[in-house]
């Protein structure tokens, strides 16, 4: 695991500034997230007054999706992109939401120790140098109370010939260095390195841009 360099050129969410407002309409067209949202909210059995971050919050997508499921729990978005954060208040306003987005590095989240109830991240990670992904990662597990879950959506580790072709389309978009840890299904080792445990993969669907992968890892009680 990389422990050096805590600077990197910040990549949107297409990867250029101005394909952001494009970002929700591509992703419902071509990854049908909707039901993905539904399956890992539900997986994450939230109660009633807890807490919990959507990191990488984009757009708010996610982070909407959430509160309409959960009315009774509290939403934290962060994301360094001030852009997707503007669309993303815009669109909690709009909707009656009372969502907290703060404009913020993933590997330097401004919360206490021990804060979350849940955390959750989706298709962030294969935008960051591994170096990078890892005190991310380290931050996500200080943040988290002990008992709870983290998960992570992200692009998975391709099986199949195709597989790896259609995943080939998304290193082109996003660069290769970036990606490679997903390619080579690195994501549950990073995670059991900063002390995550129970890492699995709870859900895999093949997409038109390769294997969509959703894994869960629990912080340890005290």
């Amino acid at each position: 695991m990389k422990k050096n360099s805590r600077s990197y050129e910040y990549i949107p969410a297409l990867r250029y500034d101005v394909l952001t407002t494009l970002f929700d309409p591509l992703i419902q067209l071509f990854l049908k997230e909707e039901w993905l949202r539904a399956y890992i909210l539900r997986e994450a059995n939230l109660q009633p007054r807890q807490a919990i971050l959507d990191v990488g919050s984009g757009t708010g997508t996610f982070s909407l999706f959430a509160k309409k499921l959960y009315p009774d729990i509290q939403v934290f978005g962060i994301d360094g992109d001030r852009k997707a954060l503007s669309i993303a208040a815009k669109k909690a306003n709009e909707s009656g939401l009372s969502i907290t987005f703060l404009e913020a590095r993933a590997e330097a989240l401004p919360f206490r120790d021990h804060h979350f109830d849940a955390i959750f991240s989706t298709l962030v990670f294969h935008h960051l140098p591994t170096d990078i992904k890892c005190l991310t990662l380290k931050e996500i597990f200080r943040v988290l109370k002990p008992g709870h879950y983290f998960y992570l959506g992200d692009w998975g580790k391709p099986g199949s010939l195709d597989e790896k072709w259609l995943f080939y389309l998304v290193q082109l978009l996003d660069g290769f260095k970036m990606t490679q840890d997903n390619r080579e299904g690195k994501l549950p080792l990073f995670l059991a390195e900063v002390g995550f445990v129970n890492v699995e993969e709870i859900k895999r669907k093949k997409t038109l841009f390769g294997v969509f992968s959703f894994y869960r890892a629990k912080k340890a009680e005290l």
